[in-house]
């Protein structure tokens, strides 16, 4: 699978932007999902959130909105932050605000 031209991260939720083809045209699509641990310890994306991550899921929208899908996706994407070893995908070792966030 290819990755995202973009992602941005708020609290525990993250929003990734995905370049595509469609007619010979660049088009840009958008996933937000909410990474957590099953129950056998391997990271799965979640769709479901709770009114605490609604201020997130607002934020991440806002952010992409104000700094233009074009030039939100056409920025390199970002590197991981450097989380243990076990776990990279760990939500509570994001930053609050990458810099993109304008609040």
């Amino acid at each position: 699978m290819s990755a995202p031209v973009k992602t941005y991260r708020s609290g525990k939720v993250k929003l990734d932007i995905w370049q595509g083809q469609y007619e010979g045209k660049t088009t840009y699509n958008f996933s937000i999902t909410k990474p957590y641990k099953d129950k056998a310890g391997k990271w799965q994306n979640g769709t479901s959130y709770g009114k605490t991550d609604l201020k997130d899921v607002l934020i991440l929208v806002q952010t992409v909105l104000i700094n233009g899908i074009n030039k939100a996706a056409d920025r390199p994407a970002e590197k991981p932050k450097q989380a243990p070893a076990d776990d990279p995908n760990d939500p509570d070792t994001w930053p609050m605000d990458d810099g993109d966030t304008p609040f």
